[in-house]
């Protein structure tokens, strides 16, 4: 019963320090733990992909039904499977209309792209382990709980920088996006390292909320000054107007 609230808690990443050294124990001497870690890992990586291939199965269908009813001015009966795409889209979220603009939802589906790890070498072959390298390996390992629950814990240590903006960064992969806001505010806010492209992941973070004021506010500010993904943002903010 433990190991399962521990399994729970990692892949909520509510892991405090004392049960993420538990949890790293176990995963190292439990066969049946380490096991079942995996498996769970491997199900909810597939349920992602799934729900992401999905909406951009729908999305393109719908477009490939709209051109040809365009094109061909086809009868009223060409519009039904229109309808039906358009019933889908809304169930995962997703709304596009001749004479509306795209959804939060749609735009950030356009435009994230994770942001790879640059900060912190690792050699694959080997290394002295630590709470960092572990932090940096579940995240280019697409371990995200694990990496919010490492990155959370080296906040308190000294002399480490960027680890908001990839906490941020595990936060949007994981589906956190009020606390990926939150991190990236924290960069911002401190001018540390990143902070351009916190700015640009902070307005996506808002677009997957559908808060489509603050994502314009911030994208204003981006499209303001000669930085990181300054044409991105003029051309979200034209979508959005």
């Amino acid at each position: 019963m433990k190991s399962d609230i521990l399994l729970e808690k990692y892949f909520s990443g509510e892991l405090d320090a004392s049960e993420q050294l538990e949890f790293d124990s176990l995963l190292k001497t439990d066969a049946d733990f380490k096991a079942e870690f995996e498996l769970q890992q491997d199900i909810q990586q597939a349920i992602k992909l799934s729900e992401r291939a999905d909406k951009k199965r729908l999305l393109q269908r719908y477009e490939e039904d709209r051109a040809a009813v365009d094109n061909a001015k086809a009868s009223k009966r060409k519009w039904l499977p229109i309808a039906a795409a358009i019933a889908l889209l809304f169930s995962l979220g997703i709304y596009i209309g001749s004479n509306i603009a795209p959804s939060g939802n749609s735009l950030y589906d356009n435009y994230y792209e994770m942001y790879p790890n640059t900060v912190y070498s690792i050699t694959r072959s080997g290394g002295e382990e630590s709470p960092e390298r572990s932090a940096f390996e579940a995240y280019e390992g697409g371990d995200y709980p694990g990496a919010i629950n490492y990155f959370n814990q080296l906040h308190k240590q000294d002399g480490l920088k960027n680890l908001h903006f990839y906490l941020g960064q595990a936060y949007l992969a994981n589906e956190e996006y009020e606390n990926a806001v939150i991190a990236f505010k924290s960069v911002i806010k401190a001018n540390e390292d990143f902070t351009q492209e916190s700015r640009w992941y902070a307005a996506l973070s808002y677009l997957k909320q559908d808060n489509i004021k603050e994502a314009k506010n911030v994208l204003k500010e981006i499209a303001a000054k000669n930085t990181y993904k300054k044409e991105a943002a003029m051309e979200l903010l034209e979508k959005l107007d």
